[in-house]
């Protein structure tokens, strides 16, 4: 994704990309649960999707052998 760019260029993408993800996790770990309330979204619902998720994820690994 990044072959043609320069170093440079790159180093500059890393470090926007990790300022990014930190400030979402912050947002998240201060918000998260009045985001999920505005949704309606329960937190269990939120949990059995990641789960059924990681399972088809899993049952495709396995069936593609590896």
């Amino acid at each position: 994704m990044t072959e043609k760019l320069s170093q440079e260029e790159r180093k500059r993408i890393f470090h926007m990309a990790s300022w990014i993800t930190f400030l979402l996790l912050i947002t998240f770990a201060l918000a998260g649960q009045q985001v999920l309330l505005i949704f309606g979204v329960k937190l269990y619902s939120l949990m059995m999707a990641g789960g059924i998720l990681l399972l088809i994820i899993a049952i495709r690994i396995l069936l593609s052998g590896g």
